[in-house]
């Protein structure tokens, strides 16, 4: 087994992991969905990075903005704050 192959599994044992543990708490389809209503901020912030940055790779933008047009990037990341906040 390779070095490669060992991070995968011990990477696929820790989500189950902590999947399991994670999903004893969930009791209601409230909790599954929106944390209980408890989930905290800095929670809420990192899945909305997390949107945004999986937005920008499917549309392309970042190649867009190593060719030469770097404002397209900032332009929509701008438009997508825009969203969530006015969301």
């Amino acid at each position: 087994m390779n070095i490669y192959a060992a991070g995968l599994l011990i990477s696929m044992i820790v989500y189950l992991a902590v999947g399991n543990y994670a999903g004893r708490k969930v009791r209601k389809l409230d909790d599954y969905f929106v944390a209980g209503r408890q989930a905290p901020t800095l929670l809420i912030v990192g899945t909305l990075v997390a949107s945004l940055m999986s937005t920008n790779a499917f549309m392309g933008e970042t190649g867009m903005a190593y060719s030469g047009n770097p404002s397209l990037i900032v332009l929509l990341t701008a438009v997508n704050c825009i969203g969530y906040t006015a969301g």
